[in-house]
């Protein structure tokens, strides 16, 4: 894997941990989070190497931001890894 792409990898990775925090209230109520993880499959010729997939973490909107589309309330990231 190139000096780039794993680059890439780290920051898609952190831009969701950081997503995820952002989002996440600091009481018990946290493990309220819905996660949901699709593979997503490539025609890429490395796609044997790299796993891919969608991630969406539902988390709601506060009450003080008004009426908003539901589809507000889910957080989404590609998340790309080593197949090993």
């Amino acid at each position: 894997m190139g000096r780039m792409r794993k680059a890439g990898v780290a920051i898609s990775g952190a831009a969701l941990l950081v997503a995820i925090a952002a989002g996440a209230p600091l009481s018990a109520g946290a493990a309220r989070h819905r996660v949901v993880e699709r593979p997503i499959r490539s025609r890429a010729p490395d796609a044997n190497l790299v796993k891919e997939s969608l991630v969406k973490v539902h988390s709601r909107l506060p009450a003080s931001y008004g009426p908003h589309p539901k589809a507000c309330d889910w957080i989404s990231s590609l998340r790309f890894r080593h197949a090993g």
